[in-house]
């Protein structure tokens, strides 16, 4: 099931939401400038906003019939985090967005949506997973998630490749770490997000011939990055030549996992 639908938008808050951004499109005409700050309070933005996400989280829960709780937060992150999406064993779901992803967004750069969605993409995969929703990107998500939790050294001691706990080995982390734009969970949130994103804005109007002319502006101006994405989601190879147990081969996850 996808994360956005028609549903979605018929909450208030996103029917608050697609107002905004259809107000702030038609008066680009006149103004010259992409703003939510002409229409509405930043403290009003940021609660359609944070509603908006909370709103996406239950409707694809209650379609799915799970009871689970969601929060949304809207705090300062770290710098260069934009989002986080937490989950714990109780079946509820913390998701937090970087204040910062707001308030560029309330400035008019609308693109910040995608970060929003990558989020929420993780969110979803989460019960993809436990709704067995098995497919191709699912298995390839969880294979990657157990070598990298198999890279962690359970007695914390990631300073040295060989823990000294006697006759343990283990995989380190190093791949990962300097690589983590292209693990697999997250490349898949960024090209779910970037679909999701499209889906919103072909939702503000029934008009197919403004569709059609948001399609194409947004095949324009995503080309370079959907095929950036797509290159790292198509290259299985990995280099594991820092990793110990992996030597100095080049391979892919699915010849990481068997290996493993």
């Amino acid at each position: 099931m996808n994360l956005l639908c028609e549903k979605t938008f018929e909450k208030e808050s996103g029917k608050k939401l697609l107002n905004l951004i259809r107000d702030v499109i038609y008066g680009i005409q006149k103004d010259k400038e992409f703003c939510f700050g002409k229409l509405i309070s930043y403290e009003n933005f940021e609660n359609v906003i944070r509603n908006f996400i909370l709103d996406v989280m239950k409707t694809f829960l209650e379609n799915n019939k799970i009871a689970d709780e969601c929060v949304v937060y809207i705090k300062q992150l770290p710098k260069g985090t934009k989002g986080l999406f937490l989950d714990s064993k109780k079946g509820n779901n913390f998701l937090v967005i970087n204040e910062c992803v707001i308030k560029e967004l309330y400035d008019g750069d609308i693109e910040q949506f995608i970060a929003i969605f990558h989020e929420l993409n993780h969110f979803k995969v989460k019960y993809d997973i436990r709704l067995s929703e098995i497919n191709d990107d699912i298995v390839r998500i969880i294979k990657e998630k157990l070598i990298r939790e198999s890279s962690q050294d359970p007695f914390n001691e990631i300073g040295s490749i060989k823990s000294i706990k006697k006759g343990y080995m283990y995989v380190n982390d190093d791949y990962y770490s300097a690589n983590y734009e292209l693990y697999s969970g997250e490349v898949y949130a960024n090209i779910k997000a970037q679909e999701d994103y499209l889906f919103m804005l072909k939702s503000i109007t029934n008009n197919p011939d403004i569709q059609a002319d948001i399609i194409n502006f947004f095949q324009s101006e995503y080309k370079s990055t959907f095929e950036k994405n797509k290159k790292y989601y198509d290259n299985h190879q990995r280099d594991f030549r820092t990793n110990l147990n992996f030597n100095d081969y080049f391979l892919s996850y699915e010849e990481a996992f068997d290996l493993l």
